[in-house]
């Protein structure tokens, strides 16, 4: 579990760095998007850990996979400038396929089951919210 979510967080991290690299607000939006995902997954993912293990051990764990995200960000940033624009775009489009496919294979379906109106209502605004600071930050 715990190499699961340590590379997911520096994939996440990753990202980052290629929003950076495309363009300050697209790096800013990405940021705010991963850090208003992780930090949720953080508490979840220590309270998995903490079932399982000592206290201790469970919040060295959960630190460590809240660093591989910066990790991530500073790996893609030292490397980014060596890549072309034809490979900066594939990463970028790989990394929207996967948020767009997590999005719909994880969360979407979720508003089918018995809370699904409660859902339906946190993924719209999670849209909005969304649409609204890419308008803040575009002007």
């Amino acid at each position: 579990m715990f190499s699961g979510l340590f590379f997911h967080s520096l994939i996440d991290g990753i990202i980052i760095g290629i929003g950076f690299e495309i363009d300050f607000k697209l790096g800013l939006l990405t940021s705010l998007g991963v850090i208003a995902h992780e930090l949720p997954e953080g508490v979840t993912t220590f309270a998995l850990l903490i079932n399982s293990m000592k206290r201790k051990t469970a919040l060295k764990l959960s630190i460590a996979v809240g660093l591989a995200t910066p990790l991530g960000a500073l790996i893609s940033l030292t490397f980014m400038k060596s890549l072309s624009q034809a490979m900066v775009g594939l990463m970028l489009a790989i990394a929207g396929g996967s948020f767009l496919y997590i999005a719909a294979s994880d969360l979407i379906p979720e508003t089918h089951e018995e809370k699904g109106f409660v859902n339906a209502v946190f993924l719209l605004i999670g849209v909005i919210s969304l649409c609204f600071l890419s308008k803040t930050i575009n002007g």
